[in-house]
């Protein structure tokens, strides 16, 4: 073979050094001599066959009948060579790779820390670095950080009903602990819905119970082998039509998520999907389900009652936003084929630094920087996500603004707002940085180095990589939970959420009895435009009045209950932007009823400073819901008209336009004449 080209393989002897002290220190090295053998000796090793070895030739060939014959012998009474060989063999690799993943592993804590520190001195707090320090300071001294990780209710709270409420709000301190004992559970779920081979996954569930599981999709994606997780947080017929034309039932799961278990919308598309499933799959339609909510809620019973393939109850403790790391999270993701092991591996080291009691705190004092800010007048928290990253915007716009946005204050997340140039952002202004600390996206970093030039304070965040997103998750409802204690408020509840629902379950309770919705009062139409909510009689007077109620450190909401597809959120991004250059203020867009769950809350709660455009698309289609008298449409009608209800009763400056016919064509009518009107 070597004469046909073929390299000759070279033995290695490696660790030649002598171990035990009565054989010569050069014993393996003159007995190992051969052709085309390598030995690799430690300096001292070197050094003493330099000095007394004695070198012969091919030594490694002498004495092999003598060395065959011990073998014998040792199998003869009972002692395998080959066993011998092979678990020496498996123990040293075994201790190979421990000492490198060991090594690996200092490597990564070493680069998490100095990625931590740098996270502090990267960020820039310039003229607010002083009072930041004196509240992390103040929250030391009242023990912020024991009395959290204790579920000491009075941090937040001296009212004893309000404690008691708060006690049963903090759960997902020590969820991971509790899901890390179902660990098995979850894993065998995964092997069993990849051998079932489903092609989709539907999840059916509002703010919390889905916000988690559509970040871990569209950031970590489904495993090749996993079905692709849809997330349907609507009640749009449209939307519902569409998606339910997607999927083919019999390689479809459907996950039903909902803490409560009465949640209108999640209620109604359950029994919607459950009709179709049972139209296409008969009695079979149980075993396509999955049901996750907390123990002893409707929703548990009606898994049980139509035979669901899986129930998973979460621990009741734990508010709907602060479950991402509870089975409202990690079922989904496993369902998808991600290693829930991967992630909560990442949250480990975090969990020990939101134990530290000092500003190396991450949790610590980022709550305590957004609260000062805020309290400052800097309350408009700007996130500059990677692109990477940017679903997770999603899920921290609702737990910063359902958490804080109450008692007439609380942060005002602001994302997937188009990039401004940076002389045009207020002083209401902080912005927030959220990066891959080994591939840093240049355009972000160049706008945050603006921004700080210009002396906004900048808080920025890396991620190590991508799998760390739980763990930035859990570090994020420290802060929120931090920022809470700072701003006087409770952050568990959501005491403002229950007024849309008031006001759309009276809309519908007079739709059973008579027949018809009572929508908002129509002011006057312009074209493919009906507007309500003012007394003026042309759009052009009704924007201007609108845009008049806008305050310095005011900012414009777009509440789009629409069906969002792709040409309609494209015209929803050109009129954000066109407002957000125009207006020179914060601007967000929540998708109706998808935002009621999320910062729905700070709407009617927080600051009193939003101006708030209502634009409602009627469904072109209608679909039933199973049990009830009213269709989708007008449900979809009357929670629109119960927010617009609601923001006006809490006088609110609010507008509502309804397009009509195509909303792509209406969007552009509301366009020119936005181009016209919008300016302060």
């Amino acid at each position: 073979m070597r004469e046909r080209g073929a390299q000759i393989q070279r033995i290695l002897w490696a660790s030649t050094s002598t171990k035990n002290p009565a054989y010569s220190d050069v014993m393996y090295v003159e007995h190992l001599i051969g052709p085309y053998t390598v030995q690799t000796m430690a300096p001292v090793t070197v050094e003493a066959y330099r000095d007394h070895g004695q070198p012969r030739p091919n030594t490694v060939e002498e004495g092999l009948e003598e060395a065959t014959a011990v073998l014998q012998r040792l199998e003869e009474v009972g002692i395998s060579y080959a066993e011998v060989t092979t678990k020496l063999q498996q123990e040293g690799v075994r201790l190979f790779e421990e000492s490198y993943l060991s090594a690996l592993q200092r490597i990564a804590d070493r680069r998490r820390h100095l990625i931590a520190a740098s996270e502090r001195r990267g960020s820039f707090l310039g003229v607010y670095g002083q009072d930041i320090e004196r509240t992390i300071e103040e929250l030391v001294t009242a023990k912020a950080v024991e009395r959290v990780w204790q579920r000491d209710a009075s941090f937040w709270s001296d009212d004893p009903a309000r404690q008691r409420s708060i006690a049963q709000r903090l759960g997902w301190l020590t969820v991971v602990d509790w899901v890390r004992d179902r660990l098995d559970e979850l894993i065998d779920f995964r092997q069993q819905v990849r051998e079932r081979r489903f092609a989709h996954a539907v999840l059916l569930g509002m703010g919390g119970s889905s916000l988690a599981p559509e970040v871990f999709q569209r950031v970590l994606g489904n495993d090749v082998e996993h079905p692709e997780l849809i997330v349907l947080d609507t009640t749009n017929p449209d939307t519902i039509r569409r998606v339910r034309e997607r999927v083919n039932l019999a390689r479809t799961l459907v996950i039903v998520s909902s803490k409560s278990g009465t949640t209108i919308e999640t209620s109604s598309l359950a029994a919607y999907w459950l009709a179709e499933l049972e139209r296409e799959l008969g009695d079979r339609a149980g075993n396509h389900l999955v049901v996750i909510t907390d123990p002893g809620t409707p929703l548990e019973a009606w898994a049980l009652s139509h035979q669901a393939w899986r129930i998973f109850l979460n621990p009741p403790d734990i508010g709907g936003r602060y479950s991402a790391l509870s089975y409202f999270g990690l079922v989904p993701a496993s369902v998808i084929g991600l290693s829930v092991e991967a992630l909560l591996d990442r949250v480990t080291p975090m969990i020990e630094r939101l134990h530290r009691t000092n500003a190396e705190n991450p949790g610590l004092w980022l709550g305590a920087a957004l609260a000062t800010l805020a309290q400052l007048g800097r309350d408009k928290v700007t996130f500059f996500l990677e692109p990477a990253v940017a679903p997770f915007g999603d899920w921290l716009e609702q737990l910063l603004a359902e958490s804080t946005g109450k008692q007439g204050t609380g942060l005002i997340p602001i994302v997937h707002e188009p990039h401004l140039p940076p002389e045009q952002y207020g002083p209401d202004r902080v912005f927030v940085g959220i990066d891959l600390a080994l591939q840093p996206y240049q355009p972000t970093e160049a706008l945050l180095k603006a921004a700080e030039t210009l002396g906004h304070p900048i808080l920025r965040t890396q991620l190590w990589n991508l799998w760390e997103l739980g763990a930035e998750m859990l570090r994020w409802e420290f802060a929120t939970a931090i920022a809470g204690r700072v701003l006087g408020i409770d952050p568990f509840d959501e005491p403002d959420v229950q007024a849309s629902k008031e006001r759309t379950a009276a809309l519908l309770e007079h739709y059973r009895h008579a027949g018809e919705l009572i929508r908002a009062a129509i002011a006057f139409t312009d074209g493919p435009l009906a507007v309500a909510g003012t007394e003026t009689t042309d759009l052009r007077s009704a924007l201007t009045e609108l845009f008049s109620r806008i305050g310095s450190s005011g900012y414009f909401a777009l509440l789009a209950f629409v069906d969002p597809n792709s040409a309609v959120l494209d015209r929803l991004h050109t009129i954000r932007q066109l407002l957000a250059e125009r207006l020179r203020v914060a601007t967000t867009l929540g998708i109706g009823p998808r935002y009621l769950h999320s910062i729905g809350q700070l709407y009617k709660g927080g600051p009193d400073t939003g101006v708030f455009l209502q634009i409602v698309s009627e469904p072109e289609h209608d679909l039933p819901i199973p049990g009830e008298p009213y269709t989708f449409r007008t449900l979809f009608l009357a929670q629109a008209d119960g927010d617009f209800a609601a923001l006006s009763e809490r006088r609110r400056p609010v507008l509502q336009i309804t397009l009509r016919g195509d909303p792509v064509a209406a969007l552009e009518r509301l366009e020119q004449e936005l181009v016209v009107t919008a300016t302060r």
